[in-house]
């Protein structure tokens, strides 16, 4: 989900601002340091991302609009332990363990880089609507559940880049 705003600074340039709710991600993962166990990661992130839209040569009814901008990604996992396998000494198979507890906790605060395009199509002398497209990258630090000092715990979860499409609807010229 994304919700946005902003309007134009000049008759070719507009600033806009972004709230992005990208779908939560439930995955199971591995910790195999000392002990062994497998687990279920849930992830949530908020993007707060502000942008510059280019309205160069837009008179027309049909108009493509290069937009691009910056901002921060927050970033909320926690995971739960589902079985216990032991230790690297003496290992067992998996025994399912029966807890709502959570056994690792993280949050974190990423830069975002965005870019895209728009193609507005004009309806009335008043409104366009069209589709979007963005691209994001988000620098994620290297792991998900970090251990302070230490920096290796849990999944990778270094920078990556997503793709966003939806349709826009502007009121105004």
């Amino acid at each position: 989900m994304e919700v946005s705003g902003g309007g134009f600074v000049t008759s070719r340039v507009a600033l806009e601002g972004s709230v992005v709710i990208p779908q939560d991600q439930s995955f199971d993962w591995t910790y195999a340091y000392v002990g062994i166990s497998t687990n279920r990661a849930s992830v949530s992130d908020l993007r707060v991302i502000g942008y510059v839209r280019l309205n160069a040569g837009c008179d027309g009814p049909v108009c493509f609009q290069p937009v691009f901008g910056g901002g921060v990604n927050r970033r909320h996992a926690e995971s739960i332990e589902t079985a216990d396998c032991g230790d690297r000494v003496i290992p067992h198979p998996c025994i399912p363990v029966s807890t709502s507890q959570i056994s690792e906790e993280s949050d974190e605060t990423a830069f975002v880089i965005s870019f895209g395009v728009d193609v507005s199509l004009r309806v009335l002398g008043w409104m366009q609507i069209g589709p979007t497209l963005r691209f994001d990258y988000v620098d994620y630090g290297a792991f998900l559940f970090p251990d302070p000092g230490v920096d290796h715990r849990g999944p990778g979860n270094s920078g990556t880049w997503g793709m966003r499409v939806g349709a826009r609807i502007a009121l105004g010229r």
